[in-house]
């Protein structure tokens, strides 16, 4: 009777076990530019939202009377933070009726609008978040 020793592994199995762990560390590797990518933009996306809810709260806490009905752009931010210079902001108010059409005098309502754009510079495009709230003369 043959005696068989199976104290350790074939060549072939140490081979097919590396090839399947080549294939899976390269699937591994391929997909983690995508999601730093995404981490990318989810971030340029929140600091956006947090640009323009930061310019929203200033007017916010002005009172009616000194809301300009005017269009400001600022071309950068990073006098606000180095890391902003990616970001421009515009800000626009305007005279609304009690129907919110815009109108060319005040009626007691005002619209703000805050816009913060950015390029991606993964997409090469430029993208944009809107925050908009109504001001009344109470």
């Amino acid at each position: 009777m043959k005696i068989v020793n199976k104290r350790g592994f074939s060549i072939l199995e140490v081979l097919v076990s590396l090839a399947v762990l080549g294939i899976a560390i390269v699937f591994l590797g391929s997909t983690l530019p995508f999601g730093m990518m995404a981490t990318q933009k989810i971030t340029a996306s929140t600091q956006a939202v947090f640009l323009a809810q930061a310019r929203m709260e200033e007017l916010a806490s002005a009172p009616y009377d000194e809301l300009v009905v005017d269009e400001v752009n600022e071309q950068s931010l990073e006098n606000i933070n180095p890391d902003f210079e990616k970001f421009s902001r515009e800000t626009k108010i305007d005279y609304l009726d009690q129907d919110l059409n815009i109108v060319g005098e005040d009626e007691g309502l005002k619209k703000i609008e805050v816009i913060v754009s950015w390029r991606d510079p993964l997409r090469k495009i430029v993208t944009q978040t809107t925050l908009t709230s109504l001001r009344a003369d109470f």
